[in-house]
């Protein structure tokens, strides 16, 4: 279409040249006169119509095309994978309270030589294991005790004390292991420990009189009430020459109660050694779970007061006894072994023949002891009802309970 166009312009053009060029020749006078103008704007006009023709119309550009960038190929990322999470530390077993008991016994070496051990058994007579001996000695070789064991009082381990060549090592034995920890080597000069309730100290007696070979058998009344911690640590005297015979912490830990020599028994400060006088003669005394009350045997009975002081309750007759777990009563050994009351004396006699060393099972259902004559350890319901015998304890002196 456009070469149609062009070519009629072009044929317009020509046509106007040839009209032009006829009346020039026709009109050559007047030519003259007017001079070369309408010619040449006739010429022009054909010209410009042959350029205008010469121009191609203009076109709509397509708009361009978006190339697209290509995307960037990826470096690869060397992933480092994380550490393998450290394990946490396997916690020891759990404890179960109230599953052995702890007695300590001896065993006969040879006719005047004996050895003293300690084991542990179930209640129902069964589990029976060594855990420790002493050293075999003759009947009159001193020091008269040369292995003893006690309870933790959260019934994890068990603390052990042995005196080779008199000398105090103490160890402690897991519950659920074999294996005795060193804890601390004390002196020829030391005795009579008590673990404080939470077991981080221990009081104990420390001779300070003249060196003898086993001053446990010293007659010198020169002693220092001393503690240290459990683990083991520099010696703190407390108080100098005086004649406290420790016997328990009190359940707060503030002190302990201890005799003198003539069972005069006294509230021991151990901070600074000061004394109140309980105004309580006894042989053995012990203090309620919860520090409140302490029970006493004086003349062959057993009395109950208040430990802040008060009138004395005559609970029977008695040669030992142990605390209920709860407070609320005791197991009595006597001619018999009884349960009574604390506060009202009403009393159940649960075994019908004479008994020592009574102790509780941790939920108070159960009591163990042993029997005077024969000897043995056995259990029985705080109820009363059949007992249960420990085979091969026959020369049992002391049985715990385990907490």
């Amino acid at each position: 279409m456009k070469t149609t166009r062009r070519a009629a312009a072009i044929l317009a053009a020509l046509s106007l040249l040839v009209a032009a060029c006829s009346g020039s020749a026709a009109t050559g006078s007047q030519s003259s006169t007017l001079g070369p103008s309408s010619g040449a704007t006739a010429s022009a006009a054909a010209s410009e119509a042959i350029r205008a023709t010469d121009t191609p119309a203009p076109t709509d550009t397509p708009a361009p095309t978006d190339t697209p960038t290509p995307a960037p190929t990826p470096t690869p990322t060397k992933i480092t994978p994380p550490p393998a999470p450290t394990p946490a530390p396997t916690p020891p077993p759990a404890v179960v309270h109230g599953q052995y008991l702890l007695y300590l016994t001896s065993i006969v070496v040879t006719t005047d030589v004996t050895q003293p051990q300690a084991w542990l058994v179930k209640p129902d007579g069964t589990g029976a294991r060594k855990i420790a001996d002493g050293a075999a000695t003759g009947p009159y070789s001193p020091p008269p005790v040369n292995l003893d064991a006690i309870w933790s009082h959260d019934g994890s381990m068990i603390h052990i004390t042995r005196w080779p060549s008199c000398v105090a090592h103490i160890s402690n034995l897991p519950v659920s292991s074999s294996t005795e920890n060193a804890v601390v080597t004390m002196t020829n000069k030391d005795w009579l420990f008590r673990w404080s309730p939470t077991d981080g100290k221990i009081a104990y007696w420390h001779y300070s009189g003249a060196d003898q070979v086993c001053e446990q058998n010293s007659i010198d009344n020169l002693h220092d009430l001393a503690w240290m911690n459990s683990a083991g640590g520099s010696q703190t005297i407390v108080k100098a020459h005086v004649t406290y015979r420790l016997s328990a912490w009190l359940p707060d830990g503030s002190g302990l109660v201890a005799s003198n020599d003539y069972n005069a028994w006294y509230r021991v400060n151990l901070f600074d050694g000061s004394a109140v006088s309980l105004i309580i003669t006894a042989t053995k005394l012990e203090v309620s779970p919860n520090g409140l009350k302490v029970a006493f045997l004086n003349g062959g009975y057993l009395y109950v007061r208040n430990l802040a002081g008060g009138a004395s309750k005559n609970l029977g007759t008695a040669t030992d006894f142990a605390w209920r777990p709860s407070g609320d009563a005791l197991a009595v050994s006597s001619g018999t072994l009884k349960v009574v009351n604390a506060t009202t004396g009403a009393a159940t006699t649960i075994f019908a023949f004479a008994t020592k060393s009574p102790t509780w099972s941790p939920n108070g259902l159960k009591v163990a002891f042993i029997k005077s004559s024969g000897g043995g350890v056995y259990v029985i319901p705080a109820s009363g009802g059949a007992v249960t015998p420990i085979p091969a304890t026959s020369r049992a002196t002391h049985v715990y309970w385990q907490p």
